[in-house]
């Protein structure tokens, strides 16, 4: 391959690659460096280039700026080291160091580096203030500090070591040196002392005033109230206990509903309600509860039992009796054995499991009976729609009745269709007419338009849903026409030119009904790449065939030359992607 050259990639443009592949070679003419690719191809290394060879070819033993240095032909070279020395005695020119200004002070020693500095420092004197201790039982030091936190003066306060104090009755003061505070708790309060906290609290015995903002409030003794002093209580009231008794004239509520029973939800066991003590000649008690084994409520009197553990009334004593009861009405259902009224008026329903006695007028809106017994019944009108009835006394026989909304039922009149008529036939079709009831109120007769006798023995009419005709040409094809169906001729086909194995229609003649009527064959010219060819009739010898999109397939020049005896070409690509024969193996720009 002596006459082959290989190039690697370059640019003019761009200083270092973004990348290149494990091995592959670049050179950059703007920063004059040579690239490789990294192992993992990710990344560059450069490894040298006119870049670093001109540093090299520049270097000089003289001082100059930018420049490599070398040694000269007596082995030195010239310049100024910056940095830290490999090795130095002492320094040319000695220097002193001191401290002074602000609060220390020290004497200057001088430094060549031959041996270590010591600056001996100290304060400066603050003026007017002296050394000691400030600050005691009585007083309190008072320090004036700069602002690099110096303390730069010191004087005492006197305090006050007297305590006063003062109570709702009474003052006093307390040395704080030498006197003991004490905190005496009086009736019903207790004080206790724990390190730096007093506790003031009370007892059981005491009930705390509105202004307490505490939790609950328990008293484990009785309570007792002076009858001229009042007890008021803003927040909840809890009692706890078997029995609380009121010995007062008058018990007054400001709530509207008053609940009995709480806690009852879910047992139901407590009868609920109200009773009182009476005496009618012995000891007795009246009230109204609703019963935990009725489910009802109960007005009583007479009753002598003892309430149960659950202050329960029990209905079977044999003291217990129903009490009665007045009031101008009650709204709502009543069940009773046995109604005693002069007048009975209502609005709702009244259901009797018993006699129904009425020396009086009943008046009902709504009557609603399983069965009415009675010697006589005597209805003066007829029995109205909300009252259950029909709204008339009689209904004419065999008429359908209807609603009328409240007004009572209504007759409509019966159909006008003969009973028992007949309709449609063989060559006719009954149309029925309904009313808004579904009765049939009208019938009418329509005519068939095909008769027996034409579909038995005549042709049926192409309008009709037939053909139009008896007889039809054998093997003839049927297409519709204006009155009926009609034959289709036959056709002739023609075939001009030729098929053969390389040969292929080049036309195709039908007609108006699709079928083929004329045909042409011809010879294959060439066939192309849609036929699944190459496109060519004839191709270079040694010359490499490559794709042309849908046109004919591309093929190169062939390869070699006048020294074809020592090397071969290569098969590249040119930048539009044309295949060509080179000497050259070119890696491109980046």
């Amino acid at each position: 391959m002596a006459n082959t050259n290989i190039l690697i990639k370059r640019s003019t443009t761009t200083g270092v690659p973004v990348s290149l592949q494990a091995g592959e070679l670049a050179y950059s003419y703007l920063s004059n460096t040579i690239f490789i690719g990294t192992p993992g191809g990710n990344g560059v290394v450069n490894v040298g280039g006119q870049y670093y060879t001109a540093q090299v070819d520049a270097a000089t033993s003289s001082n100059t700026a930018s420049t490599l240095v070398k040694r000269d032909a007596n082995g030195q070279f010239s310049g100024r080291l910056d940095g830290i020395a490999g090795k130095a005695d002492v320094i040319t020119n000695a220097r002193n160091f001191s401290i002074s200004g602000g609060d220390i002070t020290a004497t200057a020693q001088s430094f060549d580096g031959s041996a270590a500095v010591t600056l001996s420092a100290s304060l400066n004197a603050v003026p007017s203030l002296g050394a000691g201790t400030y600050g005691s039982q009585t007083e309190i030091p008072v320090i004036q500090v700069a602002a690099n936190g110096r303390v730069m003066n010191v004087t005492t306060s006197t305090i006050s070591t007297t305590l006063s104090t003062s109570a709702d009755s009474g003052t006093g003061s307390v040395n704080l040196l030498n006197d003991t505070l004490n905190f005496v708790g009086a009736q019903g309060i207790t004080t206790s002392d724990s390190g730096n906290t007093v506790t003031f609290n009370v007892d059981d015995t005491v009930v705390r005033a509105n202004a307490f903002t505490g939790g609950e409030q328990t008293i484990n003794t009785n309570l007792v109230i002076g009858a001229n002093n009042d007890l008021t209580v803003t927040g909840n009231l809890f009692v706890f206990g078997n029995t609380t008794t009121l010995n007062i004239d008058q018990f007054e509520l400001g709530d509207p509903l008053l609940l009995l029973g709480v806690g009852n939800y879910f047992s139901d066991t407590f009868d609920i309600g109200f009773t009182a003590h009476y005496n009618d000649g012995s000891n007795a008690q009246t009230g109204l509860i609703r019963d935990v084994g009725t489910k009802e409520y109960h007005f009583f009197k007479d009753y002598t039992g003892i309430l149960d553990a659950n202050n329960n009334i029990n209905l079977s004593d044999p003291s217990y009796r129903e009490a009665n009861v007045y009031a101008s009405y009650f709204k709502g259902n009543v069940i009773a054995t046995t109604v005693a009224a002069n007048s009975i008026t209502t609005t709702g329903n009244v259901t009797v499991g018993g006699n129904l006695v009425v020396t009086g007028d009943i008046v009902i809106d709504d009557l609603q009976v399983d069965t009415i017994t009675a010697n006589t019944l005597t209805l003066t009108n007829a029995l109205t729609v909300p009252n259950g009835g029909t709204g008339k006394t009689s209904f004419n026989t065999g008429q359908i009745v209807i609603g009328s909304g409240v007004n009572g039922l209504t007759q409509i009149a019966n159909s006008s269709v003969a009973v028992n008529q007949t309709f449609g036939s063989a060559s006719a079709v009954a149309a029925f007419e309904t009313d808004v009831y579904g009765r049939v109120v009208a019938v009418t007769n329509t005519s068939i338009s095909i008769d027996t006798s034409q579909i038995t023995s005549g042709t049926l009419p192409y309008t009709r849903g037939g053909t139009g005709s008896t007889t039809y040409t054998t093997g003839g094809l049927l297409i519709a026409g204006a009155s009926g169906f009609e034959s289709l001729a036959n056709t002739t086909y023609t075939l001009t030119g030729a098929l053969a194995s390389n040969n292929t229609i080049t036309s195709i003649t039908v007609d108006a009904y699709g079928r083929f009527t004329a045909a042409t064959g011809a010879a294959i010219a060439g066939l192309t790449v849609g036929q699944g060819g190459t496109g060519l009739s004839t191709i270079t010898q040694n010359g490499i065939t490559y794709g042309n999109g849908t046109g004919n397939l591309g093929v190169t020049a062939a390869a070699g030359g006048a020294d074809q005896t020592w090397s071969n070409q290569i098969l590249t690509v040119t930048n539009a992607g044309v295949p060509v024969w080179t000497t050259a193996l070119d890696g491109g720009q980046f």
